[in-house]
C-alpha cells in the first residue's frame, strides 16, 4: 500500500444488515468481516495493519529500544531448577538469541545430561509453534507430546522412542493439550474435540498402532462441559474431570487398568464443584459445597465412594480461599489465600501438626514450581512480588529450611528496594471496596505530575496475580505507577468476589474499574492525561466498556483480543466456547439475559465521542476470541469517533489468542503495545521516551 494511503484509517464497507431478536433490531454493516476466506476480509486487515505502522512511524525507533531494553531485562540463556521424576534428573534450558527451550535429562545414578527434545528444532522453519505438551512415559522410555502450528490451538499428538531418538508413527491430529500415560507406559490416554472445539472424548491408544484402533473410554455429551484429563499425584489414577463454569464432575480410572472404563466418583450436581486427589486410601476431595471458597473432605476409596462417609480435613473459613492441594506421602500441603494474599500451609500427616511458610513482602504471588514425585520430604514453589523477581525454593517439610534453587536476575539493572508496593481500595459506585495493587518508585510526587498504568481483567474468577513482570520496569523506570485494579468479577477475595461481578452483575465489573482510574487521579498519582489502560480478552471486554462510560478518563488505552462483540458471539452457539460462557454471561437467547448484554457490549455502546487513543489487537487465528471482534469494534469506533486520537488495529495473521509464539516475537509484540501507550502519554515530549 502507498505510504500516503497508508496514512489514512481504512474504511470497511459497510453493508446494511439488521439482526432481529427478542424484538429488538440491531444494525451490523460489518458483520461480513466475519468471513474469514473472503479475500476483501484479508485485505481489509492488510490495511490495517499499514495504517498501523504507517502512524506508528512517528515513533520513530522506539519500539526497538523497548524491545531492547525488554530483552536487556532477560537472562537470555538460564536453566531451569533440576527435578526428579522416575529414574531421572530432568532440566530444561534456553540460550541467547534462541525462543524456545531445549529439554534434558540423566540417569539419577549418575551420568551425562542428554538432549531429549528440542523445541527450537521442532519449530524451525514454522511460522507459528506451541508446545502444548510434553509428557515422558513412566517407564522412561517414550516422550509424548503435542504441537500447535497454527495457533488455533488444535493441537498434533505425537510419540518419540527416546533410546533411539525415532519417532514413532503415526501422529494424531485434532487433540487437546492434555493427556496421560498409564501406569505401563504402552498406553497414552488423548483427548478429541467436536466440531465446536470442545474437548469431549478421551482415548486409549496403544503406542506406535493405528489410531483408528483407539478406544473410546470416557465421553462428555453435554455442551456446557469441557473434558480434560489428570493423574494423581501417586500415580495410581487418572482422572477425567468434566467441567462447566459451575460444575464439575470426577471420573477415575486405576492407572494399571489396560482394560476399564472411567468411573463416575461422586454424580455432578448443578453449583456444585469439586476436585479429586487420593492419599493413602482416600479419595482427598476439594469442593464448594457448603463452602464457598472451598473445603477439604476425606472419603474411603472403596469401589462405591460415598460422601456420607467423609471426614473434614480442612473447613470453610471466612476470608480464606482453599485454591490446591498437594499431597504427599508424609505431608499435606494447601495453598491458599487470606484476604487476598497468598500463602502456604504444611500439614504433617502423622500428627496432624501445622506451620506456615513465612513470606516478608505485603503484596506477592506464590506457585508450585515442579513437584513431580510423591515420595518427598521437599516442596519446590515459586515466589515474586510486583518489584522483586522470581526466586525457586526448595522447602523441607521436616525441618522447615529453604534452599534457593533459583533466583531470576535482571542482567540491566534492578533494584528492588528502590520501588515499593502495596495495597489501596476505591470505592465503587455502590459503596463497595475494591483492591488495587500499586506499585511506583519510593519517594513518587503525588502531585497529579507523573503518568500512570492501569490494567484490568475481571472475569471467571481469575486472579490478576501479584507477581513481577519484566515488562512492567517499562513504566516504572520512568516514574510511572503500575497499578492492578482487582474489579469484581475476577477472584482475589474469594468466590463471592467472582459473582458480583458475572451474569446479572457485570456492570460492578466496570464501575469498579472507573472507581479505580479514579482514585488514582483523586489521590494524585496522575492525572486523566497520563493515565493508561490496558487488558485483554475479557479484559479487553473491561477496557471496551470503560471507554465508552468515560472516555475522558483516559489518554490512551491497549485492548488485546478484546471479547467485544459479546452479544453476537454468545447468540451463535456454533463457535468455539459459547456454550461453555452461558454461566459466566449468560445465555442472550433468554430476553432478560440480551437485555442486560445489550447494555453493556462494547460493540453495541459506541457513541459519539472524542474517544481516547486506543490500539486493538487480534489473533487471525484465535479460536477463543474471534478476530473480527476487534475488526468490527474498531470500524464502529472509528465511524463515531469525534477527537482527534488514533484508533488502531493490529492482527497477527498467523497466530491465535496468545500471539506471537516465540519469545523474541512475543517481546517485539510488547515493545510495540508499550510503544504506543508511551508515544501518547509523550506526544510532544519525545525526549522523555
Amino acid at each position: 500500500m502507498p505510504e500516503d494511503l497508508a496514512q489514512q484509517p481504512p474504511r470497511a464497507r459497510e453493508f446494511p444488515l439488521k439482526h432481529r431478536h427478542h424484538g429488538v433490531e440491531r444494525e451490523d454493516p460489518w458483520h461480513w468481516l466475519r468471513e474469514r476466506e473472503n479475500p476483501r476480509v484479508l485485505a481489509h486487515l492488510q490495511a490495517e495493519n499499514a495504517h498501523t505502522a504507517a502512524v506508528m512511524a512517528a515513533a520513530g525507533d522506539l519500539p526497538e529500544r523497548l524491545f531492547r531494553e525488554l530483552v536487556g531485562r532477560i537472562e537470555e540463556a538460564n536453566e531451569s531448577p533440576v527435578y526428579p521424576e522416575g529414574d531421572y534428573l530432568y532440566q530444561s534450558r534456553i540460550a541467547a538469541g534462541q525462543d524456545y527451550r531445549a529439554y534434558y535429562r540423566k540417569p539419577k545414578g549418575g551420568g551425562e545430561w542428554q538432549l531429549y527434545f528440542d523445541a527450537n528444532a521442532e519449530a524451525s522453519g514454522k511460522p507459528f509453534f506451541d508446545l502444548g505438551l510434553l509428557d515422558v512415559s513412566p517407564d522412561g522410555r517414550t516422550l509424548a507430546y503435542a504441537v500447535d502450528l497454527e495457533g488455533d490451538e488444535s493441537h498434533i499428538l505425537r510419540f518419540r522412542d527416546l533410546a533411539s531418538g525415532l519417532e514413532l508413527p503415526p501422529e494424531i491430529p485434532g487433540v487437546s493439550a492434555e493427556g496421560e500415560w498409564d501406569a505401563s507406559g504402552r498406553l497414552y490416554y488423548y483427548i478429541t474435540e467436536d466440531e465446536t472445539r470442545r474437548p469431549y472424548r478421551i482415548f486409549r491408544y496403544a503406542v506406535g498402532g493405528d489410531p483408528a484402533g483407539a478406544e473410546r473410554v470416557h465421553e462428555e455429551r453435554d455442551p456446557q462441559f469441557y473434558l480434560g484429563i489428570d493423574k494423581s499425584q501417586d500415580e495410581r489414577f487418572l482422572f477425567a474431570v468434566s467441567e462447566s463454569k459451575e460444575t464439575t464432575e470426577v471420573a477415575v480410572l486405576a492407572a494399571d487398568d489396560t482394560a476399564g472404563r472411567f468411573t463416575v466418583l461422586f454424580p455432578r450436581r448443578t453449583g456444585v464443584r469439586y476436585w479429586v486427589e487420593h492419599l493413602h486410601g482416600d479419595w482427598l476431595v476439594r469442593t464448594n459445597e457448603d463452602a464457598l471458597d472451598y473445603r477439604l473432605l476425606a472419603v474411603p476409596a472403596v469401589p462405591a465412594p460415598d460422601m456420607a462417609q467423609a471426614r473434614e480435613l480442612v473447613p470453610a473459613r471466612a476470608g480464606v480461599r482453599l485454591d490446591g492441594v498437594l499431597p504427599l506421602r508424609d505431608h499435606l500441603v494447601l495453598f491458599e489465600r487470606e484476604n487476598g494474599v497468598d500463602r502456604i500451609r504444611v500439614r504433617r500427616l502423622g500428627d496432624g501438626a501445622e506451620h506456615m511458610i513465612a513470606f516478608a513482602d505485603p503484596v506477592h504471588h506464590l506457585e508450585p514450581a515442579v513437584n513431580a514425585e510423591f515420595d518427598t520430604a521437599y516442596l519446590n514453589f515459586t515466589y515474586s512480588s510486583p518489584v522483586r523477581p522470581a526466586s525457586t525454593w526448595r522447602y523441607h517439610l521436616g525441618t522447615r529450611g529453604r534452599e534457593l534453587l533459583r533466583q531470576v536476575e535482571v542482567p540491566s539493572g534492578h533494584d528492588p528496594d528502590a520501588y515499593e508496593a502495596y495495597r489501596i481500595e476505591a470505592v465503587s459506585r455502590d459503596g463497595t471496596r475494591v483492591p488495587m495493587t500499586v506499585c511506583h518508585r519510593r519517594g513518587l510526587p503525588r502531585d497529579g505530575s507523573r503518568p500512570a498504568y492501569l490494567y484490568g481483567y475481571g472475569a471467571y474468577g481469575l486472579v490478576d496475580e501479584d507477581g513481577f513482570r519484566v515488562s512492567a520496569l517499562t513504566w516504572l523506570e520512568r516514574g510511572f505507577t503500575v497499578a492492578i485494579a482487582h474489579v469484581r468479577g475476577g477472584g482475589l477475595l474469594g468466590e463471592q468476589w467472582h459473582r458480583d461481578g458475572k451474569l446479572g452483575k457485570k456492570q460492578n465489573s466496570f464501575d469498579d474499574f472507573i472507581a479505580c482510574a479514579e482514585l488514582l487521579v483523586a489521590e494524585g498519582y496522575t492525572r486523566p492525561e497520563r493515565l493508561v489502560i490496558e487488558g485483554g480478552s475479557a479484559g479487553g471486554l473491561l477496557v471496551g466498556a470503560a471507554l465508552n462510560l468515560r472516555p475522558e478518563l483516559f489518554r490512551a488505552a491497549l485492548a488485546a483480543v478484546p471479547f467485544v462483540d459479546i452479544v453476537n458471539t454468545m447468540l451463535d452457539p456454533s463457535l468455539p466456547l459459547t456454550t461453555f460462557e452461558y454461566e459466566e454471561w449468560g445465555n442472550p437467547e433468554d430476553p432478560r439475559v440480551f437485555e442486560r448484554l445489550m447494555a453493556y457490549a462494547p460493540y453495541e455502546n459506541v457513541r459519539p465521542a472524542a474517544y481516547p487513543a486506543l490500539l486493538v489487537t487480534a489473533g487471525f487465528n484465535d479460536p477463543r476470541v474471534p478476530y473480527w471482534e476487534a475488526a468490527k469494534w474498531v470500524a464502529r469506533l472509528r465511524a463515531h469517533h469525534t477527537g482527534p486520537s488514533p484508533i488502531l488495529l493490529k492482527t497477527q495473521l498467523e497466530a491465535g489468542h496468545m500471539g506471537a509464539s516465540g519469545r523474541y516475537d512475543a517481546f517485539r509484540e510488547t515493545a510495540f503495545e508499550q510503544a504506543f501507550l508511551l508515544s501518547q502519554v509523550y506526544s510532544n515530549e519525545t525526549s522523555t521516551w
